[in-house]
């Protein structure tokens, strides 16, 4: 600020001249980051879209599988003899 001492007579303008400057700065720095926010949460909400739809796949692989295993002619005896019934 001593620099420019000899060209700005009046405080008032050197006074209003960086509040303006610095209101656009903050303006501009917290759009920035109000947007990243929003787009880091949204890659995050998609990154949990796709494991949960990965999970409930493998889950659904599984119990074909499984169904695959079982015997139907056999279903009745087969748990009879686990004592499930």
């Amino acid at each position: 600020m001593l620099l420019f001492r000899d060209i700005f007579e009046d405080p008032a303008i050197v006074t209003g001249a960086l509040g303006a400057l610095f209101t656009l700065v903050g303006t501009v720095a917290g759009s920035y980051f109000g947007v990243k926010s929003s787009s880091d949460t949204a890659d995050r909400a998609k990154k949990q879209v796709d494991e949960a739809n990965a999970r409930t796949e493998r889950a659904e692989k599984c119990a074909k599988a499984a169904l695959l295993e079982v015997d139907p002619t056999n279903l009745g005896k087969e748990f009879r003899d686990r004592a499930l019934l």
